[in-house]
């Protein structure tokens, strides 16, 4: 297949979102003086996956979710006293600079930039998507970034890729661009959806669902051996 254009996410597929996630919310919970023992991070990301799924399926909004999942780990916790509102501000401050690329990113993108237009699609918070890509000097390197939150829809939803496609700069076609990310139900469901073909970074896990993506890769720097195909 002859792509031109590649959509990555970027949480978990380009930037490792996961340990820069737990060093934020050690910061945050730390400077408080709370607890922030893997067992209680292990109750704020499950509370968290919960609530990103309920955004998702459109059940609360973004405002909602970043004091939310907050607020209910503190009562799951049994703490009182203690905005999540403010939990929140200090978390995503601390996240845009914890946050940091996977081994050998920085120059796949540098390499794929000179054959294929790069995009971003994210369903983040309009506080750090950005911030994260412009503090790591990779968001030049994209022809387009769409962030959920500034459009007030999310992926896997089909309003979300018709933004995508109507405020790219150059025109897109759906044979000739590629989905790529770490989440079956957002990245892979939405692209699939929308007639296009999928990659899913799957960091050796394997596929317990119904959704089928078009390839499957252990880790993002491998899409260069289905673009070589």
């Amino acid at each position: 297949m002859s792509y031109t254009d590649l959509l990555f996410d970027i949480d978990n597929t380009l930037l490792d979102f996961k340990n820069g996630s737990r060093q934020a919310f050690s910061l945050t919970f730390g400077a408080l003086g709370l607890d922030h023992s893997d067992e209680v991070y292990a109750v704020y990301n499950r509370i968290n996956t919960a609530i990103w799924k309920q955004f998702e399926s459109r059940e609360i909004d973004a405002v909602t979710l970043r004091y939310k999942r907050f607020d209910d780990t503190m009562k799951a916790l049994g703490i009182e006293g203690i905005d999540g509102k403010t939990l929140s501000t200090n978390y995503l401050k601390n996240l845009i600079q914890t946050t940091t690329l996977y081994p050998a990113v920085e120059q796949l993108l540098t390499n794929l930039h000179s054959s294929y237009r790069l995009h971003v699609i994210t369903n983040g918070l309009k506080e750090v998507q950005r911030a994260r890509l412009k503090r790591l000097n990779i968001d030049h390197l994209f022809t387009s970034i769409t962030v959920s939150d500034e459009i007030s829809v999310a992926k896997p939803q089909t309003a979300y890729f018709d933004h995508v496609f109507d405020n790219s700069p150059f025109k897109l076609t759906k044979a000739n661009t590629l989905v790529i990310g770490d989440s079956l139900t957002s990245d892979i469901q939405g692209g699939n959806n929308y007639g296009l073909d999928t990659c899913w970074v799957n960091h050796g896990k394997p596929n317990t669902t119904a959704i089928r993506p078009t390839y499957s890769i252990a880790e993002v720097i491998q899409v260069i051996t289905i673009l070589k195909k």
